[in-house]
């Protein structure tokens, strides 16, 4: 992972695959804004309407940071290829970077278990803007899988095929090692979050929550967000991302 400015969007991103970056962080003197959906969209509809807020509030489509996505089921590999293609040249047309360029956007995406979406829909978006308030550093972290590297297969996800609690808290201990490797590469502390949210369909037993606890420290008295869904793509078990400070909005 490679730390770059992106001084048009007013934050610094690590780099991560070409459909979305591992993470963003503001730069000083802007903060994030994370707008939530009262129901999820279609995710293309939900791309018409954050170009409209953008646009009302004045702000450029590169100060676009982290999308949050949920789809009704976890796709195929060559599925999720398939849809971050098409994702990324809609990103592409609204100018939020150039082709040939490094994709700044961070993104979550996950299949919820209960009233999943009937289609690929977007949830909730962020974006840069000065700073209202004096506040403490402002970032998201991508949601990130039990995958070792970009590419995923039988030999990249963390204890392929098991789902027991032990195989559950290797995959919940090396996908905590990811956030924590995301936080350092944008300068940034388990101190500095202020959001932990955890993605599985499988129950966490004491031995998870024990090391999530653990991991993340003080940042804990904040609360865990456990969301009972499955990562996007198939055979992926376990998901998280974190977040430090951030302005909430609702959209209606």
């Amino acid at each position: 992972m490679e730390r770059i400015e992106n001084p048009n969007g007013h934050y610094d991103f690590l780099t991560g695959i070409s459909a979305f970056s591992s993470g963003v962080r503001a730069h000083a003197g802007f903060e994030i804004v994370r707008v939530v959906f009262e129901r999820p969209v279609f995710w293309s509809d939900g791309f018409d309407i954050v170009e409209r807020a953008l646009d009302r509030n004045g702000s450029p489509s590169t100060s676009l940071c982290s999308i949050e996505l949920r789809c009704s089921e976890p796709y195929s590999a060559g599925g999720f290829d398939d849809f971050n293609e098409t994702y990324v040249e809609r990103l592409l047309s609204m100018g939020v970077f150039e082709r040939g360029q490094p994709n700044p956007v961070g993104r979550t995406n996950v299949a919820p278990i209960d009233r999943a979406p009937d289609q690929q829909s977007t949830y909730a978006f962020s974006y840069t803007r000065e700073a209202t308030t004096d506040r403490a550093v402002s970032f998201v972290i991508a949601g990130g899988g039990e995958v070792r590297g970009g590419e995923i297969n039988d030999q990249t996800i963390v204890r392929y095929g098991e789902t027991t609690p032990d195989a559950i808290e290797e995959k919940a201990s090396f996908v905590l090692m990811v956030m924590e490797k995301r936080l350092n590469g944008l300068g940034l502390e388990w101190s500095h979050v202020r959001d932990v949210s955890v993605y599985t369909k499988h129950p966490i037993d004491s031995g998870v929550r024990t090391l999530i606890s653990e991991r993340v420290g003080s940042t804990s008295l904040h609360g865990i967000h456990l969301y009972r869904t499955a990562p996007p793509v198939e055979h992926i078990e376990f998901e998280m991302d974190v977040k430090g400070p951030t302005w909430q909005e609702a959209h209606p």
